[in-house]
């Protein structure tokens, strides 16, 4: 599963981190986290593979905030923005697995 340069740009300001290799790879590994835990969920691997997605890079964004910032005061909050936009995200028509 391929991840676009962009996309872990994106991510890596997202948590407020200077780009380093080790940020890279952190990064990387939790934007797949995010993903497979949006398809374990019921979100359609095509869908949650999109980078162009706006809802879709938004959880993603709130996941990485969450895991990449475990210690900071605002993770618990980013927590549960991932956990509504993934609960929003399966009642969308065209995000579910089974369409």
């Amino acid at each position: 599963m391929e991840i676009g340069d962009k996309y872990v740009d994106d991510m890596i300001r997202a948590v407020r981190r200077s780009k380093s290799q080790g940020v890279i790879d952190e990064i990387s590994d939790l934007i797949l986290e995010a993903r497979a835990d949006m398809v374990s969920a019921g979100i359609s691997k095509t869908r949650a593979e999109d980078e162009t997605d706006s809802l879709i890079k938004g959880a993603v964004r709130s996941f990485c905030r969450w895991k990449f910032g475990l210690a900071a005061e605002d993770a618990e909050a980013n927590r549960r923005d991932y956990l509504v936009q993934i609960d929003n995200l399966r009642r969308r028509e065209g995000y579910r697995e089974e369409e």
